[in-house]
Order: C-alpha cells, then sequence, then structure tokens
C-alpha cells in the first residue's frame, strides 16, 4: 500500500467513524457531551467585541440542573478568535436542532443592550465535523419579584418581609422542575410580564394547583377552573406573604369586557414625576400606593348609589400604559367628582355627566406635576367636540309605532290561523314572515321602553339591578334573539321572492300536488330557519370567544343591547346577509317581470280567450306578482333606507342632517305590520270569509265558502297553483 492509499484510507475511517458517532451513537451508548453553561454561576455573557463574563444584573439568571451527570463541556478558546459564533437559543430550537458540529461550546444568558434585552445564547467555535455537542433543554419562566422579595396580593405590589425566609421562588421553582422532569438549564426573568392587555393576580396552592409536565413546562389552575401554561411572555410566579403562591397571568381582551378592570397610566414600579412617566425613587412612595390610592377612591364611590363601586377586595384586571386619545386628554380636577363604578369605567357629574371606559381614562399618583397636587389623579380623553345628541322623543315614538306594528302583525297571523283555507304553501309561509317579523319588533320594542339608548351608553351593565332588562344576560339575550328574528324574516322574504319566480316561471313543476307543497315547504323552513339559526350561532360564538379581532365582533350587549356602533359587527353580521338577500329579491323580480311580458305578448298574439287555461295562469300569477312587488316595497325598500342610514351615520359623519333625514324612512319602517295587514288582511274577501267563518262556528252557515276566497283566474289542480302567498288569492286585481 502506497503512502498516498494510506492517507486516503484513513481520511476514509474518519469519515466514517464520524458518521457512525454522529447518527448511532446513541444506540451504541457511546457517551456524548453536552453543552454546559459558559460562565460561572452569578455570571453572564456581557456585550461587546470581545467574549467575556459580568455579574448578571437582578433581572435575570440561568440555573444549571447539577443533578443531570457530570457530562457537560464548557467554552475553551478557539484557536482564531474570529471563529467564535454566538447564536439565539431560541433559533436553533425553532429549526429543531438537537446538536452542533463543534468542538467546544457553551450555553449562557447574553446581555445585548438593546431592545431584546437578556436573552440565552449558545456560544461555539466554528463548525468542526469530526466533534458533535448536545444542545441541552432549557426552560424559560418569569419570577414577578427581584431577588429576596416577596409579592403581597392585598397591595399588589412586592415587599420584604423579614419573617419569610430568604428561600428565593426561582430556586423553588427550579428544584421541583429538576425532580420532575429532565431539563437542564432553567432562565428566569424577573418583573412583571408585558401584557398586550390586562394582567390578573391570581392566589395558588403549589400542592393542588401547580404541574410539572415531562418537558419541564408548569400547568397551573386558576380559580376559574381553566388551566394555562406558563411562558416568560405570558406570566410570572412568586411566592406570597403565607404559604401560597402568587401567579400574575396576562389575559385577553375578553376578560375586561366581563370583569372589573382599571387603567394605569405609567408602567409598574413608576408614576406620573413632572410630565412623564419615571421609576419611583426609593423611600419617595411606598409599596402598593397606587392600589391603596384605588381603594380610597372606590371607597368614595359608595356615597353615589347610582353605581356599585369597584370592589377591590375582589379579582380585577390591571391595564398598563394610556390609550390615544383622538380629541387629547386632561386630568380631572377635584371639583369634578370623578367616581369609579364596579366595571371600573370612570364617571363625573360636573358640569354634566360622562362616563369614561378603560380605553378612556387611566389613573395615577402625580408627583411635581404644575397645577396639580401630590397624589392620586385620573386623566381622561376629551369626549367628541360636537357628539350627537340622541332625540329621546324619537325613541318614544319609535317604540309606540313598533308595537302598533306588532298588534297589527299579531292580527294578521290570527286571521291565518282562524281560516285554514289560506293555510296553503303560501299561506304558511307569510305566516312565518309574519310571526318572523312580530318577534323581531318585538324586542325592538322591548328595548327601546326598557333601556333607552342614552342610558345604554351611559351605564354599565350591573348599575341598574331593579332593572331585569338591562342586566348583561337580558339585554344581550333580546339582541341575539332579535337578530334571529329580523334574519328569519328577511330569509321569509327572500322565500316568497324566490316563490314566484319559480312558479310564474313555470318552473314549479307538480306544485299543485299536496305532498309537493309539504316538501317545497320543509326545504323553504331549513333554508328561512337555518340560515337565521347558524348566523345567530356564528354571531355568539364570535362574541364569546377571540376567533375574530374586537372591532369585527358584534359586541352584543356591550353598549347596547343591539350591535356596538363603534364595530363593523353589524356590518358583517347583519348588513351584508340581508343586502344579498334584497338584491336577490330584486334579481327575481326582473326575471318574472321579463318572463310575464313575454307571455303577455304570446297572450295578444294569438288573442287567446279569457277562458283560455294559459290566459288564466297567466293573469293569476301576473296578480301574486304584482302583491308581491308591493310586499317587496313595504319591506324591502324601507330596510334598504335603513342601510343606506347605517352607513351614512358610520362614514359619512359630517353630514348634520343625516338623522332627520330618515325620519320619515324609520316611521315607515316601524309601521310595516299596520301596512302588512293593509295589505294582506284589510280586504273585503278576508272580511266575508271571516264573517262566514263566524257564522259557520255559531250554527248558521249561509252561501259557500269556496267561492268567497276564489280567484276569477285561478284554474283548478294546475301547476301554478303554488304562488307567492295564499293572500295573493284574495287580491282579484292588482
Amino acid at each position: 500500500m502506497t503512502y498516498v492509499e494510506f492517507m486516503m484510507f484513513k481520511m476514509l475511517a474518519g469519515v466514517l467513524s464520524f458518521i457512525l458517532i454522529w447518527n448511532f451513537g446513541d444506540c451504541l451508548d457511546w457517551p456524548v457531551k453536552t453543552i454546559g453553561k459558559c460562565c460561572a454561576k452569578g455570571e453572564i455573557i456581557s456585550a461587546g467585541k470581545n467574549f467575556s463574563c459580568v455579574p448578571q444584573n437582578i433581572s435575570s439568571e440561568l440555573l444549571k440542573n447539577e443533578t443531570m451527570g457530570d457530562n457537560w463541556v464548557h467554552f475553551d478558546e478557539c484557536p482564531d478568535a474570529g471563529e467564535v459564533t454566538i447564536v439565539k437559543f431560541s433559533d436553533v430550537v425553532d429549526k429543531g436542532i438537537d446538536r452542533i458540529n463543534a468542538s467546544s461550546g457553551c450555553l449562557d444568558l447574553f446581555d445585548g443592550e438593546d431592545k431584546l434585552g437578556v436573552i440565552p445564547v449558545i456560544v461555539h467555535c466554528k463548525e468542526h465535523h469530526f466533534a458533535s455537542l448536545r444542545i441541552p433543554k432549557l426552560n424559560r419562566f418569569r419570577v414577578c419579584c427581584p431577588r429576596g422579595l416577596i409579592y403581597d396580593s392585598i397591595i399588589h405590589d412586592c415587599i420584604w418581609d423579614k419573617s419569610i425566609d430568604r428561600f428565593d421562588i426561582a430556586d423553588y421553582i427550579f428544584d421541583i422542575i429538576g425532580n420532575h422532569s429532565l431539563v437542564e438549564f432553567s432562565s428566569f426573568s424577573r418583573g412583571p410580564p408585558q401584557c398586550k392587555h390586562a394582567i390578573v393576580d391570581y392566589v395558588i396552592d403549589s400542592r393542588t394547583d401547580l404541574q410539572i409536565l415531562g418537558n419541564g413546562t408548569i400547568r397551573v389552575s386558576i380559580s376559574s377552573g381553566t388551566s394555562v401554561l406558563l411562558t416568560e411572555e405570558n406570566s410570572c410566579l412568586d411566592r406570597g406573604t403565607s404559604s401560597w403562591l402568587i401567579l400574575r397571568l396576562c389575559t385577553g381582551v375578553e376578560y375586561c369586557r366581563r370583569n372589573a378592570c382599571v387603567r394605569k397610566c405609567c408602567p409598574e414600579g413608576q408614576a406620573r414625576i413632572g410630565r412623564v412617566c419615571q421609576t419611583i425613587p426609593q423611600g419617595t412612595v411606598p409599596p402598593g400606593e397606587f392600589h391603596r390610592q384605588l381603594e380610597q377612591f372606590s371607597r368614595a364611590t359608595s356615597n353615589h348609589s347610582k353605581w356599585k363601586p369597584l370592589d377591590t377586595a375582589k379579582e380585577y384586571g390591571l391595564l398598563i400604559g394610556e390609550h390615544s386619545c383622538e380629541y387629547g386628554k386632561y386630568s380631572l380636577m377635584p371639583d369634578e367628582q370623578p367616581v369609579i363604578d364596579s366595571r371600573g369605567h370612570i364617571h363625573i357629574h360636573h358640569p354634566e355627566h360622562e362616563r369614561f371606559r378603560h380605553h378612556e381614562y387611566c389613573m395615577e399618583i402625580f408627583r411635581n406635576v404644575t397645577s396639580y397636587d401630590d397624589g392620586f389623579h385620573t386623566a381622561v380623553c376629551f369626549s367628541n367636540p360636537e357628539p350627537p345628541e340622541p332625540n329621546k322623543w324619537r325613541f318614544g315614538i319609535n317604540a309606540a309605532l313598533e308595537l302598533t306594528s306588532c298588534m297589527f302583525l299579531l292580527i294578521t297571523f290570527l286571521v291565518y290561523v282562524f281560516l285554514p283555507l289560506l293555510q296553503n304553501l303560501h299561506g304558511k309561509t307569510l305566516m312565518c314572515h309574519v310571526a318572523s317579523l312580530f318577534a323581531a319588533y318585538a324586542c325592538l320594542a322591548a328595548i327601546a321602553l326598557t333601556k333607552p339608548p342614552d342610558r345604554v351608553a351611559d351605564t354599565s351593565p350591573e348599575d341598574d339591578e331593579d332593572n331585569e332588562i338591562s342586566s348583561d344576560g337580558g339585554c344581550k339575550f333580546l339582541g341575539y334573539a332579535m337578530l334571529f328574528s329580523f334574519l328569519a324574516a328577511f330569509s321569509w322574504l327572500n322565500v316568497m321572492c324566490f316563490d314566484i319566480w319559480w312558479t310564474f316561471g313555470g318552473l314549479g313543476g307538480a306544485g299543485g300536488r299536496r305532498g309537493a307543497q309539504r316538501k317545497r315547504f320543509f326545504l323553504y323552513s331549513l333554508y328561512a330557519w337555518g340560515l337565521a339559526f347558524i348566523l345567530t350561532c356564528v354571531a355568539v360564538t364570535a362574541d364569546y370567544t377571540s376567533t375574530l379581532p374586537t372591532n369585527l365582533r358584534p359586541n352584543i350587549g356591550i353598549d347596547t343591547c343591539w350591535f356596538n356602533p363603534d364595530s363593523s359587527g353589524v356590518v358583517i353580521f347583519f348588513i351584508t346577509p340581508i343586502s344579498i338577500q334584497l338584491v336577490a329579491n330584486v334579481a327575481f323580480f326582473i326575471l318574472t317581470s321579463l318572463h310575464c311580458s313575454r307571455v303577455r305578448a304570446e297572450i295578444t298574439r294569438v288573442m287567446r280567450p279569457v277562458t283560455d287555461p294559459r290566459s288564466r295562469r297567466f293573469h293569476s300569477d301576473r296578480s301574486k306578482l304584482i302583491v308581491n312587488i308591493k310586499l317587496f316595497i313595504v319591506m324591502g325598500i324601507s330596510w334598504i333606507m335603513e342601510i343606506i342610514s347605517t352607513f351614512l351615520n358610520r362614514y359619512a359623519t359630517d353630514f348634520n342632517w343625516r338623522a332627520e333625514f330618515f325620519y320619515v324612512s324609520d316611521a315607515f319602517n316601524c309601521l310595516q305590520g299596520l301596512l302588512i295587514f293593509i295589505l294582506f288582511v284589510l280586504k273585503s274577501k278576508v272580511y266575508h270569509a271571516l264573517r262566514h267563518r263566524l257564522k259557520e262556528g255559531s250554527g248558521s252557515t249561509p252561501g259557500r265558502l269556496n267561492t268567497t276566497l276564489q280567484e276569477p283566474f285561478r284554474v283548478q289542480k294546475s301547476t301554478s297553483c303554488s304562488t307567492l302567498m295564499s293572500t295573493f288569492a284574495i287580491n282579484n286585481v292588482p
């Protein structure tokens, strides 16, 4: 064997050895070194060009599980200083890498002195293909207080208590993680998490509420019965004043919609010093002063019987940071007498009553602020310079008109119940349409009479216990019931327009057979009731889950018992579906009218006599089409105006007369029940039919009912008898 062949063989053997170790080292039980900690305990990697260890700051620390054996490798100097590589630990984990090709490497915290803060990194030399190091398992947690302090859940702040031993919560968590998992390292950050929404404090029992999973993750059962997985981003954990643990958890946007929340202007540990938020100098403000002042502020509210005060002894969320105000903000003066209600909303009474929700105010401790005494103050957003004044008399008139509609809709429904001959396919569709409208207007009138819009805007759901409807549950129920009823009413109108097109166009087939009519009514019911039910369920789901952003949810029962005027939910869940149906109705009318014109031209061309079956069918369907158009004008045109009104109120706020412009259409819309009664019941033939039925019930039966409701152009046993409504049979002429 020549020297060249020997060297090639040696190189090939080395490569094969590396491949064997890399792929089958674990199976062969060959030891694989694990990356250890770069610096000594209490030290971390510093920022700068040169790799060096410095004492760790008080906000972060890295603990190593010494019980995992001694098969660790620590960082040795690389042959060339330029070969040192530092990578973020999270980048390695996200790529699914569990080993690195290097002869030397280590893991530690790195203070980059930038917005990333202190993060865990891996330091290793330039890749060496004949060496492999295993990346250790690392969990990241957050501790609420600096080392040596505990968290007081009463004053919501970190304190030093000499009666508590010096055992730190980070050591406690690391010990229980090491005993229940195979995690080698745990990184602890200190301080509360930066929550996008509210942070809430929970008292938990480490014996029953805390669970360590196999991968070292901590799962905690909170008081509401739900479990959460703790991460560095969503929570912090610390020891309380007793043997309990305190969990501070970031919540979603839904929390403050259902629970009490308070907004603090500055981050925790800071106050308004001068005109900006600054860290509170040690000794100037006692720990927990913000929440003490909040408790006193809440007690002052108890003197105002109109609102329940915020109960600071119970769980509430803390929102951090000022919310942007469209028209600017100002700090309230003591003579404005601000109070806080049970939801955490601020109310003032001088010079007039105003309410400020969570995104419209913040509270803070002031120090050295010009024109304000040192103490607890509230800053609120300026209101719209020209807020629209609600016309109370308008809502009262609308409620009266809606009750009038309900009465006539009920009469219309009872007439059809009382006259069985009207209860064919078209009569049943009309009854369903009228019943849906009755339920919708009943809910609308109940909302207008029980909780006027100006009260809805100024009070929270808990403010009026004596009013059952104004509670959150009752208000939401009315809103969802009204949504379902209106969607069902429009769906049945859509069914009627489809049916007249289907019938007039001759597509109905054997529509006069009883079995076929029952089948068609079943399909119509499946569409009308089913569509309304599905859309309502989707709206409820969107309100009670976080599947959609807040501005796209219905938000029914939040500020009003209907859709929140500030969100786009009304457009998504109500305006869009009924607009599609109204456009479809117009299309059905156009198609039906075109077919009507063709049939009339053919009849005129051949001069068919009135007794001809085709001529009879044409005149019958034509009369029904005309009444159908009348119904669409009553129901459709008025709601088209309502849709236009909705968009003007949302997007044309500069149009000062937009409300007055729609007074007539509002009144017309509120009187739909009366108009439907006039159009379909207030007929001489219905009157005679009712007289006949009443006399028949009393034993006197003069005349025949069959001719009373008979159309002069109706063809008996014809396939065209399935029409828009049974009331069309009452109308002999357009």
